[in-house]
C-alpha cells in the first residue's frame, strides 16, 4: 500500500513502540546492505502470520523504498521488499517486527475480538507495483498518471478464474513472474520455519472489507486486503493465485 496508508492515526494502540527511528545509515538491510534508519523493533516475537502487499509505487531498487520509510518515524516497514526486477531484498531479522498493518483498536471491537498488536506477530512482504490502473483511449495509466505498456497490465479475476473488478479497478499492474516467484519462495521458507498453515480461501486473501479471522490472529497467509477496506493490494492475479493454491496446505 502507499506509504501515507500505514500512518496509524490518533490510535497508539494500532502500532507500538514509539520512538526514534534514528538516521539513515544507521543500519543496513541484510541481503544487500542498503543503508536504512532502525525502522523496526528487534523483537523477538513469535509469528503466527504472513501478510503480503504492494507498494502502490514504482518499480526500483528496494533501497529507494527503504530510504523512504527511513524519513518516517512511525517504524512502518515490512520484512522483504519484492520486484519485477528479480529484487528480493530482506530488510531485518524474521523475529523482529515493524508497523505495517494500518489497523485500529476500533476494528478488533467491530469484530468483538480481543485486541492484540499484529504488527508484532506477522511477517510483512511488501511487492513492488502501482497497483490499480485507468485505461484511457487504449493506453493505461497509474494514479499519477504515468503510462504503464499494456504488457504490464493484468485483469483481476474471481474466484472462478473469470475476469473482474476489483476495488473499483478493471486493470492493474502485473506482477512478474520473478516477483511471484520470490514471494512463494519467502512464503514456504516462513511456513516451514513457524509452522505457519496455508489455507486457501479467496473471500480472505481478496475480500471487499476485513475479515474477522485475520483480526482474531488465527494463523494462516493473508493480503493487506484481509485487514484494510480502502487497500487493494495485493490483487487477484491469475499467476499469484495459481502460486498461491500450489503452495496451500488446504483449499477451500
Amino acid at each position: 500500500a502507499p506509504l501515507t496508508a500505514y500512518v496509524e492515526g490518533q490510535n497508539n494502540a494500532a502500532g507500538g513502540g514509539g520512538g526514534s527511528v534514528g538516521n539513515i545509515g544507521d543500519e543496513k538491510s541484510l541481503t544487500s546492505g542498503f543503508p536504512m534508519a532502525k525502522i523496526y523493533y528487534d523483537g523477538p516475537t513469535a509469528k503466527k502470520q504472513i501478510v503480503i502487499h504492494h507498494t502502490a509505487g514504482s518499480t526500483k531498487s528496494p533501497s529507494r523504498t527503504i530510504a523512504g520509510w527511513s524519513k518516517r518515524t512511525d517504524h512502518v516497514a515490512t520484512h522483504y521488499i519484492t520486484n519485477n526486477l528479480g529484487d528480493k531484498e530482506q530488510l531485518f531479522a524474521d523475529e523482529a517486527w515493524a508497523n505495517h498493518l494500518g489497523v485500529k483498536g476500533s476494528q478488533f471491537r467491530q469484530f468483538g475480538v480481543a485486541y492484540q498488536n499484529l504488527n508484532k506477530t506477522s511477517l510483512g512482504i511488501e511487492m513492488q507495483a502501482f497497483g490499480g490502473l485507468k485505461k484511457k483511449d487504449g493506453k493505461y495509466f497509474t494514479y499519477v498518471n504515468s503510462e504503464i505498456d499494456a504488457s504490464r497490465v493484468a485483469v483481476p479475476v474471481d474466484k472462478n478464474g473469470n475476469p473482474t473488478t476489483y476495488k473499483g479497478y478493471s486493470y492493474y499492474e502485473k506482477y512478474n513472474a520473478a516477483n511471484i516467484q520470490s514471494v512463494k519462495e519467502i512464503v514456504q521458507g516462513w511456513m516451514r520455519k513457524y509452522g505457519i498453515p496455508f489455507v486457501y480461501d479467496y473471500d480472505v486473501l481478496f475480500p471487499a472489507s476485513p475479515v474477522k479471522v485475520a483480526f482474531e490472529g488465527t494463523p494462516g497467509v493473508y493480503t493487506h486486503n484481509s485487514f484494510r477496506s480502502g487497500k487493494s493490494d495485493v490483487f487477484p492475479q491469475k499467476e499469484l493465485i495459481d502460486m498461491f493454491k500450489s503452495i496451500a496446505t488446504k483449499i477451500v
